[in-house]
């Protein structure tokens, strides 16, 4: 796996996440996503979203 991290793509999503009202990320985010928590570059606050965001989704999911 390349970790070719991109600022201009971090802070995009790091807009998206805190904006974002349910968890429609595309795949390159989601591979962005996992790249900044793996190397700690997401707040506490970004992570409770993506945590909350993801949760919302699968418990729709299951309602279903």
């Amino acid at each position: 796996m390349v970790f070719n991290l991109n600022e201009k793509q971090m802070n995009d999503l790091r807009d998206k996440i805190s904006q974002s009202e349910d968890f429609d990320f595309t795949k390159d985010e989601k591979e962005l996503m996992f790249k900044m928590v793996g190397f700690d570059l997401l707040s506490s606050s970004e992570l409770k979203c993506i945590g909350i965001l993801f949760l919302a989704r699968e418990l729709e999911k299951n309602d279903k």
